[in-house]
């Protein structure tokens, strides 16, 4: 019986896991087509004013200098080293394999997308955007040219590889409660810095969530 118990319980885990993929693969494919043809945010009005509130309302001291920090995006090929040689150390091959080759897939997957939707940044269309300048360290008001930016907004690929690694993570020990927070902390930086609306992380987040579970599955066996 307890084999039985076991197969579906594996069985239900996958079903999540393709319900979870299917829902956010039309999610994403169909956000971009709306935001391409509207040239707005998926949320229209609510985006903007989630926006605005988180945006403005996080302006202080102790964030203006800590956000920009927290959303620097060298940190993912660090910790990605990080975790790729601990992995090799303790000699988890097929967990380190699929480890990072979702993880490519999640970095490389969200260019043509964001190629697709060629959503502008908030900074770019939102006058009143507080927007972090990287090379003076300063912020600034939004209503900047459409060649400020350097990509489109939609989807997040920071949201998109810190939940890879909170939805990867997450049945490994401890070590979800760890990574999800940090994965929120990151999503929270992007609005505070002015580079995205709630629903591009909203939907780069669910899909590297799915990435990290799908990867994780994955992993199990023997290595």
């Amino acid at each position: 019986m307890t084999s039985a118990g076991t197969k579906i319980s594996v069985k239900k885990k996958w079903r999540v896991i393709i319900w979870l993929g299917v829902a956010a693969l039309v999610v994403l494919i169909a956000g971009a087509i709306k935001v391409r043809l509207t040239g707005a945010p998926l949320f229209g009005v609510l985006d903007a004013a989630v926006f605005r509130a988180i945006n403005h309302g996080l302006a202080n001291p102790f964030f203006d200098h800590i956000m920009p920090a927290l959303s620097n995006f060298d940190i993912f090929y660090y910790l990605t080293t990080i975790v790729l040689i601990v992995l090799l150390v303790m000699k988890q091959w097929r967990r380190a394999g699929v480890f990072i080759l979702f993880f490519g897939l999640s970095f490389f997957l969200s260019t043509p997308v964001k190629r697709l939707a060629h959503l502008d940044r908030p900074f770019v269309t939102m006058p009143d955007a507080r927007i972090h300048d990287s090379k003076t360290g300063d912020y600034e008001t939004g209503g900047k040219s459409r060649e400020v930016a350097s990509s489109s907004s939609y989807p997040s690929g920071h949201a998109w590889l810190s939940f890879y690694y909170a939805g990867f993570f997450w049945g490994i020990a401890w070590l979800g409660y760890i990574f999800t927070p940090w994965a929120v902390l990151i999503a929270l930086s992007r609005l505070q810095l002015g580079v995205h609306y709630p629903s591009d992380l909203l939907v780069g987040g669910l899909l590297g969530f799915w990435l990290g579970r799908l990867a994780a599955a994955l992993s199990k066996g023997r290595s």
